[in-house]
């Protein structure tokens, strides 16, 4: 039997959606697309081994279906090993994971309420994770600017159509999120959600256009880039990946030290001990009023 490991787009596509690009193992759910680094975590683990002899083989299982969504499971790198390293683990309980971490992650995806948007003027698309969000709802983001390692700023003109595209994306889907105003506490409970939030932020971190270049994520929430808003639940950080910064005013609007803005999150850590929340933005922008009210 052949040990070739080539997966369709479709099947990695529903793979890493259906799983909300966090790892399947049970108790564990790291996120696998860490803090908007640059780094894919996320390590495919066949549930029948590609290889007879491998970890849970099986030489009456289809050679076609090897490859396909529905005999892999996304996991961390240590659960990988895990996992191949330990007989215990068969095929019926490694689906059963698949199916009970897939189902969290849809009931994460329904919670909340659906979105208002209250962004006047977009400025900041964090393109992975809005894909992740895309799939999960059955959609695609295919744009071949976007495989070119470019920061969304350096595409001028070009990136209009893209912009529009995501605007059209987001009403198609029609996001549920949890308002942050309506939170009177942070636990992990809010882990794999999304949040809306509008209001005030502080900034930091953040570099100017010019040192986009020279510029890279270290993965860390408090050293990377980052908004944060301190309240009596905690503090609510999100690292700012400044590649998806798509305008020279959200430059200067981020780099500013302090802001109001509006937009999604998807919560990825709740750290009990330091009481922060850590989140990613899907989508940032300017807020319109709302008759003076923020959270």
């Amino acid at each position: 039997m052949s040990s070739n490991r080539s997966y369709g787009q479709r099947d990695l596509k529903m793979l890493w959606a259906r799983s909300g690009g966090s790892c399947a193992f049970p108790g564990c759910r790291e996120p696998l697309s860490p803090l908007d680094s640059e780094t894919l975590l996320g390590e495919i683990a066949h549930i029948v081994a590609v290889n007879p002899g491998g970890p849970r083989g099986d030489e009456s299982y289809p050679p076609e279906k090897l490859n396909s969504y529905e005999n892999l499971i996304l996991l961390c790198p240590t659960d990988h090993r895990r996992v191949d390293d330990n007989p215990q683990y068969s095929v019926d309980l490694l689906k059963q994971w698949k199916k009970t971490h897939e189902e969290w992650v849809g009931r994460r995806l329904r919670a909340g309420e659906p979105w208002d948007s209250n962004i006047s003027q977009p400025y900041y698309y964090n393109i992975p994770r809005l894909g992740i969000l895309a799939a999960q709802h059955g959609f695609v983001i295919e744009n071949p600017l976007l495989g070119q390692n470019k920061n969304l700023i350096e595409y001028g003109l070009e990136l209009n159509a893209v912009l529009l595209g995501l605007e059209s994306l987001l009403r198609d889907i029609e996001p549920r999120a949890i308002p942050l105003r309506s939170l009177s506490v942070f636990s992990s409970d809010l882990v794999g959600t999304i949040l809306s939030f509008e209001g005030g932020f502080r900034t930091k971190g953040v570099p100017y256009p010019h040192n986009l270049n020279s510029f890279r994520m270290q993965g860390d929430p408090l050293k990377d880039p980052h908004l944060y808003r301190k309240s009596h639940s905690g503090r609510l950080i999100m690292s700012i990946n400044p590649k998806w910064i798509a305008t020279s005013t959200g430059f200067g609007d981020l780099t500013r030290g302090n802001m109001r803005c509006a937009g999604l999150c998807f919560v990825k850590r709740w750290n009990q001990a330091s009481r922060d929340l850590v989140a990613s933005p899907l989508l940032i922008g300017f807020p319109q009023p709302r008759h003076g009210i923020y959270f």
